[in-house]
């Protein structure tokens, strides 16, 4: 289930970030920001559906 998610929230992140970059909506910083505030909520997740089993 997890592995689920987890591909199509990457997808659906790289698809949104593509966008916004390419209307220069954000710079390299803050992608670099959002990289990492979607790696965390990623893992945060995956403990809760490790917890959840």
């Amino acid at each position: 289930m997890f592995k689920k998610i987890g591909i199509m929230s990457i997808c659906i992140y790289i698809i949104i970030l593509y966008c916004l970059r390419m209307y220069h909506i954000i710079n390299n910083i803050e992608t670099i920001l959002l990289t990492v505030i979607c790696l965390m909520l990623l893992f945060f997740l995956r403990r809760l559906f490790d917890k959840a089993k």
